[in-house]
């Protein structure tokens, strides 16, 4: 479960990258790359760690949604600059920083104090803190990856009216972890009766 410091992880910042010109949207999962050789530690979060804890993916993403050290973030962004993931769509430090490539694709960093290893609490623009636990082990394109666990996962989807993907994700996430619906999404038809 989540450590209890409040806020709303997303309230402050619909997503950037939906944005972005149209494109296909992807549906492949993501592989690794700058990261790996950069040292670089960072769990998945968002659409993606949804369909990590899933096991496989279940609809197409606007960005992939990372979570990691603040002490790694300029490394990271060098890592991805050499990837070619140059253009800033949102830079609000020290809470997230969204970044594309030529081709559309975009990442979402989000920054953590604390190890990463052991989770972290995000500093959000209007000076709350979002509490992110220890990273669990999901899978995608058939490796294991770190992701935010469920509970946290349906936390981040607070704050803000409920998107068809955000019902897609919590109906995906209720069904394959019976983690519960948080009380925005009780009534959703499609969350309360999806079996995956």
């Amino acid at each position: 479960m989540g450590q209890a410091c409040g806020g709303s992880r997303t309230r402050c910042w619909p997503s950037a990258c939906a944005r972005t010109p149209p494109r296909e949207r992807e549906r492949r999962p993501p592989r690794p790359g700058p990261f790996d050789a950069a040292g670089v530690s960072a769990w998945v979060d968002g659409g993606w760690g949804v369909d990590a804890l899933a096991g496989h993916a279940t609809r197409a993403h606007d960005d992939l949604d990372l979570v990691l050290a603040h002490d790694q973030l300029d490394q990271a962004r060098r890592a991805l600059a050499t990837a070619g993931f140059t253009t800033v769509l949102r830079d609000r430090p020290p809470a997230a920083l969204a970044l594309a490539d030529g081709a559309g694709r975009c990442v979402d960093l989000h920054p953590v104090t604390g190890s990463g290893r052991d989770g972290g609490r995000q500093l959000l623009p209007d000076g709350g803190k979002f509490c992110y636990p220890a990273p669990v082990a999901g899978a995608t394109g058939g490796r294991t990856v770190p992701c935010v666990d469920a509970a946290t996962q349906g936390r981040c989807l607070l704050g803000y009216p409920p998107r068809d993907k955000d019902r897609h994700d919590l109906a995906r996430l209720h069904a394959r972890t019976g983690a519960a619906l948080p009380a925005e999404y009780a009534g959703c038809a499609e969350c309360a009766g999806y079996a995956d």
